[in-house]
């Protein structure tokens, strides 16, 4: 049975799993017939139909069906049908949460020379003081570059309240993302009151600043700004002040208030000499240096240098080889296989010219891993791998750099790619960074990579991609809303419900655009007042399932459009002023057809006629058509006071038939009694059961042939009881109905009749509206009937208060939706366009139909692909892909299926001549992982992993070149390994650092290209056969990724290419990096994700208090020279703490027994050797500790290396 459940379930959404978006469970079976035959094996056939209430696009108002057979010989086992489904409501998942990131270039203000700082100045400056666009382009590098930082502004200058480091940043929100601490310390106490309004962010701290002590605090800062007025106090007190404040290796921006014609800025005691720069000398005097690259070391054993060369030097290698010398460098040049014999330095050229990576031979390979395994620093330049593209090729050392740096964080590969336009330029930057490479080791923000461009040293960071990340909320959550004009919008604009169960969710939405005309049939009539029904409100709250997007029921308006054939039906003219009946009437403009809409006459206001519909034609059909009320007929009308209850009571006095009533307060007994011409005596309570004997006492035990039903429960019971004999009941209301209660037989003995009626149900005709509207509009011209009352009315802008309002049960009549003529202002949330693919063209799919691309390739069906090209190494024989193929057969999509290695360009040939139609997009995600840790890896197992992806993207792209094929996107399925260098994947990493510059490459030649580094995906792949490689990846770095957004992301890719969401991954889309990272996050070794940590200034140890602790006892003891033995002891309590945790075990770990019998493998045993290095300055090797007997050999072994240090 449960089995068969699920099945049903799946039918919801058409068998499809990744589209389930809810959580439904079982409620209700109208039939369920099961045998008694037992078998083991059964075909399940199962469907869904909607049920008719609810919206449509919502699963749960939808039933399923099911018929089992048995497979040997197609008895039926069991059917079952009418399950119907409540939804469990589950909140945002962590999948709707996803941060996109991507990879953004900025110069590193570290570097800044005095000529590039000119070139930041050149740029426009701000109208009121110059200084300021100049210092906001500086600050934002700074915190570009280092992230959280304590930052100190002081300002000399009166009268200016403004900051310009909260000025350089978006939002007071950013300040506390941007800033660790922020202290801003003005001399003018005004302009101090003024901030401290302007500035509200907690992080942020205005107080007082005395310019003869400025030093107030005990904190450090990274970073301080001193803004000095023309007439400022004596400078060298300042610096000589600032210099007990600033952290080592911290910076000071000095500006000076001027006008446009004089400004200067000071960087770290450099004078920039945009005037006189007078300061310099003062500032020198007081002890401030300049401690980046300007400060060039002489000795001679930083100017010798020693060249590393795979191949033989290519002339742009040369050239820079002789301006280096020229400059006074001993250049000495090693062969790969002799960079052991080289002095620290290693410089590598091969890639200012040739790409080496892609076509390494076994020699060249060897070569590389023992250069890396050297403790050297080495300098490998290339030009146009990164930011600007023209070699992609030259990128894959970048994935191979930072893998092996994660392997191994003493590994000091430093890259820097440039752009090769200029000898001087590419020098002046090598210079740069070897001077870097001589600074003291660093193990946390580390910075690898460098790119040169028009002379500025660039580095590259992970940023959240608001953009993209405002998107994907949108496609989660809706579009954010915008303020417009209701009736001055061109599209039609509808009020929806988003979540049933409160009227907060109320939202107008754009449901169509202009230019799609109206049916043949239809008027589309702009509304400008429409009819509040306690109806809506109920489909609102959920109590009755009706479809929440449409509410509305009748309005007045004036005609907009015409179809060509409503003069058919009736004759109306552009501009007219009608009434509307038709469901979705809170809107701007509403589609109805011909027989729902009236002319009205000119002397009736909108707000008048808008009370009329609903009330008189649910009151005409139930009273005339359905009870046949006559002249003398008793009519008891429930709830009397309201707007249907007054508009019978119209009815029934211009027929002469007798009116008992309900109301529930005196205010309404009275206005039925001055207003509506019932007598006091026939006026009863609704608010218990008395009514029935007071009706059958005024009518002698008669009862009453007709009732107007509005009660529930046993108030509908005391009503019923109240019929006379072939007397009729009509039921207005659902809620007894919907909870299946039940209904005393006894009256039906009475050949009495019980009805229900609802005007707003789809079964009601257009015929049956036209009717009753003609005979509506005779009853008004001819007096017997008017307008209803209007209890009140409420602007287009606060329906949620109209609904709040009529729930309270308080108002007399109906209430009405208007805001006369004023214009209305109210938030729309913009449609979405849904991606649609062609179906004229073919959509290559490199990868075959298992795992990921199987995925990709139902969804492309999906979205309209009617073409299929699919590109695989082995067949397509297996279960997983025939089901794939089936599935794409029934969504109608045509598929050929190609045979072949794409990284052979016949091959790729061969596939892309066999699609029946051209090809018009392609998805590339070719995958073979052969992981191993670098130091391990053969040359086989790296061209394994890399040759499918780069000679096989090259390859597709070429082909398509000479088949004059351009394609609308050309998708490469890349992923985050070769972002951050997943440990183990140095050559997957190195492939898909290509595949990300290979997109950027394509854009940079107008053809469309875009790379997806996905992260870890759950549920399909790979890694959904791994459970434990998933279980090894921490919550903390990494988010999670399910079959369903892993589409979503593969979707934005295509939008990227097709209609740009984001300039900034117009090119790489990076998933998957959690957002914030956690300060003891691996990660954040790399400074390319320090700006992911938004610190709140607590220890990075917060979160590791036993381990930190234990660290901590142990230094205390060696300081000391404490005992071997209790050394030990120190030493087995933090790797035991350091196990658990890098294993992810649920207990501490023994001593006694062995790490590998734990799960310890060698990529474990990589990390637990770098955490030796870094935290214990201790050597063990991988061997050590793979083979240990127990925990506590290993321990010793690493105390007598700790000894020995």
């Amino acid at each position: 049975m449960d089995g068969c459940f699920q099945a049903c379930a799946l039918s919801l959404w058409k068998g499809n799993c990744h589209a389930v978006n809810a959580v439904l469970v079982p409620a209700m079976i109208d039939s369920l017939i099961i045998t008694s035959s037992k078998v083991d094996r059964g075909l399940s056939l199962t469907s869904a139909a909607y049920v008719g209430l609810g919206h449509p696009t919502d699963n749960k108002n939808y039933m399923s069906n099911a018929r089992v057979f048995d497979l040997n010989t197609g008895n039926l086992l069991l059917s079952l049908s009418g399950l119907r489904y409540t939804r469990i409501d589950t909140g945002p998942s962590v999948y709707d949460a996803h941060t996109f990131s991507a990879l953004v270039s900025r110069p590193d203000v570290s570097l800044l020379s005095t000529r590039s700082l000119q070139k930041l100045a050149e740029k426009k400056q701000d109208a009121q003081d110059p200084s300021i666009g100049i210092a906001g382009k500086v600050i934002k590098l700074a915190a570009y570059k280092k992230p959280a930082q304590r930052v100190l502004e002081l300002n000399f200058v009166p009268g200016v309240s403004h900051s310009v480091l909260a000025s350089s940043v978006a939002g007071q929100d950013i300040i506390g993302k941007t800033y660790r601490q922020f202290v801003y310390r003005l001399t003018d106490p005004k302009a101090l009151i003024k901030a401290g309004r302007q500035y509200t962010s907690e992080k942020m701290e205005t107080s007082l600043l005395d310019p003869e002590n400025i030093v107030s605090a005990v904190d450090e800062f990274e970073f301080v700004v001193v803004r000095l007025s023309p007439a400022a106090a004596n400078v060298e007190h300042v610096a000589k002040q600032l210099k007990k404040v600033v952290k080592e290796g911290g910076q000071v921006l000095f500006l000076r208030h001027r006008t446009l014609q004089n400004s200067e800025v000071i960087v770290n005691g450099e004078a920039e000499k945009f005037d006189n720069g007078s300061y310099a000398d003062l500032l020198k005097s007081a002890g401030l240096t300049f401690t980046g690259h300007l400060a060039f070391a002489e000795s001679n054993e930083f100017a010798s240098l020693s060249l590393s060369r795979f191949i033989e030097p290519s002339t742009p290698a040369l050239k820079v080889i002789a301006a280096l010398e020229a400059n006074g460098w001993n250049v000495i040049t090693y062969g790969a296989d002799e960079a052991s014999k080289a002095p620290k330095r290693l410089l590598v050229l091969d890639e200012l010219d040739t790409a080496l990576l892609p076509t390494l031979s076994f020699e060249h390979w060897e070569s590389l891993k023992s250069l890396l395994a050297l403790d050297k620093r080495v300098l490998w330049v290339s030009s146009g791998s990164q930011t600007t593209i023209s070699s992609p090729d030259k990128a894959m050392i970048h994935g191979l750099g930072r893998t092996v740096r994660a392997e191994d964080p003493l590994v000091q590969l430093t890259t820097l790619d440039v752009s090769g336009s200029s000898t001087e330029a590419t020098v002046e930057s090598v210079e740069t960074i070897l001077e870097q490479l001589g600074q003291p080791e660093v193990f946390h923000h580390v910075e690898s990579e460098y790119i040169e461009r028009n002379g500025l040293i660039h580095i590259n960071c992970i940023q959240p991609d608001d953009q993209v990340n405002a998107v994907a909320s949108e496609t989660f959550q809706g579009s954010k809303p915008i303020k417009q004009s209701l009736h001055d919008s061109p599209n039609m604009i509808r009020l929806q419900c988003e979540c049933v169960g409160t009227t907060d969710s109320l939202i107008y939405s754009e449901v169509a655009p202009y230019d799609i005309p109206p049916d043949d049939n239809k008027v589309e009539v702009e509304v400008y007042a429409a009819g509040l029904n306690y109806k809506d409100v109920v489909i609102t709250m959920g109590i009755v399932p009706e479809n929440e997007h449409i509410l509305g029921l009748e309005g007045t308006g004036i005609v907009h459009r015409l179809g060509k054939d409503v003069h058919n039906v009736r004759k109306l003219e552009m501009g007219q002023q009608v009434l509307v009946f038709k469901k979705g009437a809170f809107c701007n403009r509403v589609r109805a057809e011909a027989e729902r809409v009236y002319p009205i006459p000119d002397s009736m206001t909108f707000e008048e006629t808008c009370t009329l519909a609903s009330s008189y034609l649910t009151g005409i059909h139930s009273l005339f058509n359905l009870a046949d009320t006559k002249k003398g007929s008793k009519v008891l009308i429930h709830s009397a006071s309201g707007g249907l209850g007054l508009a019978c009571i119209q009815l029934c006095q211009y027929i002469g038939a007798e009116v008992f009533a309900t109301c529930g307060n005196q205010e309404k007994r009275d206005f039925l009694v001055d207003h509506a011409g019932v007598p006091a005596d026939r006026i009863f309570s609704s608010r218990d059961t008395s009514f029935r004997a007071g009706i059958m006492a005024a009518t002698n035990g008669y009862g009453v042939d007709t009732i107007m039903n509005s009660l529930t429960g046993d108030l509908l019971d005391e009503s019923w009881r109240c019929i006379a004999a072939e007397g009729t009941m009509v039921e207005l209301g659902k809620r007894d109905m919907l909870d299946r209660k039940g209904l005393s037989m006894e009256p039906f003995g009475r050949n009495a009749s019980y009805q229900y009626f609802d005007m707003g149900h789809d079964i009601v005709s257009d015929a049956m509206i036209n009717d009753l509207l003609k005979r509506l509009f005779v009853l008004l011209e001819a007096g017997h009937v008017k307008p209803i009352h209007v209890a009140t009315t409420f602007g287009w802008d606060n329906i949620s208060g109209a609904m709040r309002y009529i729930r309270s049960a308080n108002h007399i009549g109906k209430i009405v939706i208007t805001s006369g003529e004023e214009p209305v202002l109210v938030p729309v949330r913009p449609s979405r366009q849904p991606l649609q693919l062609r179906g004229d063209v073919g959509y290559l799919l490199i990868g075959g139909l298992k795992g990921l691309c199987g995925s990709v390739a139902v969804n492309l069906a999906g979205l309209g692909a009617k073409h299929i090209v699919v590109m695989a190494r082995r067949g397509y024989g297996d279960e997983v892909s025939q089901r794939v193929i089936a599935d794409l057969a029934a969504l109608g999509c045509a598929v050929t299926l190609g045979q072949g290695d794409v990284s052979k360009a016949d091959n790729v040939r061969r596939v892309i001549k066999q699609s029946p139609v051209s090809i018009g997009s392609v998805i590339q995600g070719a995958m073979v992982l052969r992981d191993r840790v670098f130091t391990d890896m053969s040359i086989e197992e790296y061209h394994t992993a890399v040759d499918c992806k780069v000679a096989g993207t090259w390859n597709i792209h070429n082909v398509l070149i000479e088949e004059n094929m351009k394609v609308d996107f050309f998708t490469m399925l890349s992923s985050v390994s070769g972002v951050v260098g997943q440990k183990g994947q140095a050559n997957y990493a190195a492939a898909n650092a290509f595949l990300d510059a290979f997109a950027i490459y394509r854009r940079s030649l107008g053809l469309a290209g875009n790379s997806v580094d996905l992260g870890a995906i759950q549920d399909v792949g790979y890694m959904s056969h791994h459970v434990d490689l998933l279980n090894n990846l921490s919550s903390d770095a990494w988010t999670p990724i399910n079959e369903a957004l892993m589409l979503k992301i593969v979707e934005f890719s295509f939008k990227q290419q097709i209609t740009p969401i984001s300039e900034a991954s117009a090119g790489q889309l990076v998933t998957s990096i959690a957002v914030p990272q956690r300060e003891d996050s691996s990660l954040l070794r790399d400074a390319r994700f320090s700006t992911l940590s938004f610190s709140d200034g607590e220890d990075v140890g917060a979160n590791n208090d036993g381990k930190d602790a234990g660290l901590q006892a142990l230094q205390l003891l060696l300081k000391n020279k404490a005992a071997v033995s209790a050394i030990l002891d120190a030493v087995i309590d933090v790797t035991v703490c350091q196990f658990t945790t890098m294993l992810s075990l649920s207990e501490p770990m023994e001593p006694a027994k062995a790490p590998s019998s734990y799960g310890l493998d060698s990529l474990a045993a990589v990390e637990f050797r770098n955490w030796v290095r870094l935290e214990l300055k201790a050597e063990v090797t991988t061997l050590d500790i793979i083979s240990a007997t127990s925990l506590e050999q290993l321990a010793q072994k690493i105390v007598a290396r700790l000894t020995v240090a």
